[in-house]
């Protein structure tokens, strides 16, 4: 994604990020990470939706294509986790909440914990750390729920949830379509794993990314300024002649008018 918004900016040429991209798919791939898969090709894909001239199968395929890989993601990570725990006996029955290595249990439980809940701890939620949990799903290990909006809720509340998407908002609102792909980025991660609130490395080069959009999106708005200004004058300028024309046509037919 950072190289992406450098090849936007005009910062590194197109062959240059075509290497680079290459590359990193081959690492991201190497490594099997799952989670940053996932949020760049969601990014990639409303950022062709959204800047492309497409078909109406195309944008079909391509919106079902996001939808698919929400669940892509979750079965991979669940892949990935029997392969590591050597197909532990708690996964062999298949069910849904051990869908994601075990995400979508622990995301049923965490709802069931906040229904319990009451207004207060609803409004204000229980405070940095409260949603590391020792568990069964989790092997008895103490994680979070390995869901960001969860965990916003659960340490502050629906308050610091509206807070979050209020940020968002105003990140959006100031991007505005330029800031489409990068909001999702975020909000795609967010949905599936503690992407971005919680990993501070990758958050830095979320925001780089963000303020080389922000960069460019200044540089066409003073662009358009600047034009909107150049034809006003020249808009000035005309209307200006026109009347100083009028002035001496008018001065010039003075004496003959009876």
């Amino acid at each position: 994604m950072l190289i992406h918004q450098l090849s936007l900016n005009g910062s590194i040429s197109r062959r240059s990020a075509w290497s680079f991209l290459a590359l990193a798919g081959v690492l991201l791939l190497g490594m099997r990470v799952a989670t940053p898969i996932f949020m760049l090709l969601n990014y990639f894909l409303l950022y062709t939706l959204l800047t492309k001239k497409l078909g109406a199968g195309t944008k079909i395929l391509l919106w079902f294509a996001m939808i698919g890989s929400i669940v892509t993601v979750l079965v991979w990570h669940e892949a990935m986790q029997e392969e590591a725990r050597g197909s532990a006996a708690e996964f062999e029955d298949g069910s849904a909440e051990n869908m994601g290595s075990g995400r979508v249990g622990t995301w049923l439980g965490r709802i069931e914990m906040l229904s319990r809940s009451s207004v207060p701890t609803l409004l204000f939620g229980r405070g940095p750390g409260s949603d590391r949990f020792v568990s069964e799903i989790w092997w008895w290990e103490k994680k979070d729920s390995h869901h960001d909006l969860l965990t916003t809720v659960i340490e502050s509340g629906f308050i610091g949830l509206m807070a979050v998407f209020l940020f968002l908002f105003l990140l959006f609102r100031r991007l505005g379509r330029e800031g489409v792909p990068l909001v999702w980025f975020l909000l795609s991660g967010s949905l599936v794993s503690n992407a971005l609130f919680q990993r501070p490395i990758i958050a830095t080069i979320f925001w780089i990314a963000v303020a080389l959009a922000v960069l460019r999106v200044d540089a066409i708005l003073r662009s358009r300024w600047r034009r909107n200004q150049l034809r006003r004058r020249n808009l000035q300028q005309r209307a200006g002649a026109a009347s100083s024309r009028q002035r001496h046509r008018a001065a010039a037919m003075g004496p003959n008018t009876p």
